[in-house]
């Protein structure tokens, strides 16, 4: 079999890869530029601004969203800002077509958490977290639980993840301060918190698990694979461990079947590299309103804060297909002279 990545391949593509800036002007071919604009939902994530320029006046623009926080303010990130901006044309996602986000209760919950599972208990929490921006979330806000309640001192927290940890230095790095607003400049000392070690390396992580010292442990991917996996296969089946689920879990993934009680048990590996099955006896729980996304609520006040004159067609992407009408209906509602249209797979939309 051809894998479809080779290392040739991989140092072809580095060869052509360019870095810009946000709101640098990109020349894509004669009177037709690009910006990368910062949309709120990762660090140094962005939209993209397309300008096709017709004479000296005459402008037309497009705004590909992508993900976008909207009007949230998400750690490390500076939100979407189109207020006023002269755009004829959106590619909106819709992830949350039909949904509103629940409230963030993920500090009122982890206390607690931490208090039954790690004081009184003398168990270990295993988080499963997305490698870039979940885990930067989680540590800024488990900082705020432990300011709070210096009674968690001596509960260490580990972060169990060699691209979450290199991320993490990069990200607080105070030469990267442009990827995020002011807000959070005075959290990037998160990397230097002194409960937190950051692991990165299996040899490292095998210390940690072999510790019974009582934890919180972070690990990437965020719905149950690799470290997450492993962590979560060696301490699943103890009654005094919990499991804490910060982040989405798509159908049919191990970490969905476990969040809704459907697995019963994981095969895992142990050191000596035998596999075994054992039961799932932990405590598992949820913590939610976790998302960088926007609610569909949140997407209208966005798209309605852009000059409404210019705005002539939104074009509405990556959500589910039952819940896409209801948000059309929904933001017709907030804009309704422009035309809202729901695109299909391979569609073909010309719009001048």
């Amino acid at each position: 079999m051809v894998p479809y990545i080779t290392q040739k391949s991989t140092d072809e593509i580095i060869e052509r890869i360019q870095s810009y800036s946000f709101d640098q002007e990109i020349r894509l071919a004669e009177g037709i530029v690009m910006f990368f604009i910062p949309n709120g939902h990762l660090s140094g994530s962005a939209s993209i601004l397309i300008e096709m320029r017709e004479g000296l006046y005459e402008k037309k623009t497009i705004l590909f969203s992508g993900d976008t926080s909207g009007t949230k303010h998400i750690i490390f990130t500076k939100p979407l800002d189109i207020k006023e901006r002269k755009i004829d044309f959106i590619v909106s996602e819709a992830t949350y077509n039909n949904k509103l986000i629940e409230k963030d209760n993920f500090e009122s919950e982890f206390t607690k958490y931490i208090q039954e599972t790690c004081i009184e208990r003398k168990g270990r929490i295993i988080c499963p977290v997305f490698s870039v921006g979940r885990s930067s979330n989680c540590l800024v806000k488990l900082r705020h639980v432990y300011e709070a309640h210096p009674e968690f001192k001596d509960i260490k927290v580990y972060l169990a993840s060699p691209m979450a940890c290199k991320a993490h230095h990069l990200l607080c790095s105070k030469s990267n301060l442009e990827f995020y607003s002011e807000e959070w400049q005075e959290e990037i000392d998160v990397v230097d918190w002194n409960q937190v070690e950051y692991i990165e390396s299996f040899k490292a992580l095998l210390k940690v698990l072999n510790n019974p010292d009582s934890c919180v442990i972070l690990a990437s991917a965020g719905m149950v694979k690799a470290y997450s996996e492993y962590v979560i296969g060696q301490l699943i089946s103890t009654k005094k461990n919990r499991v804490v689920f910060c982040g989405y879990q798509a159908e049919g993934t191990q970490g969905r079947m476990i969040l809704d009680g459907i697995q019963k048990s994981m095969t895992i590996e142990d050191q000596d590299g035998k596999r075994r099955s054992v039961g799932i006896n932990a405590k598992i729980s949820n913590v939610v309103g976790q998302s960088g996304h926007s609610s569909y609520k949140e997407l209208c006040e966005l798209w309605s804060s852009v000059e409404k004159k210019k705005l002539k067609t939104i074009l509405l992407n990556h959500g589910n297909p039952e819940g896409m009408p209801f948000f059309k209906r929904e933001l017709q509602k907030a804009l309704p002279n422009v035309d809202i249209k729901i695109t299909k797979y391979n569609e073909v939309v010309r719009l001048c």
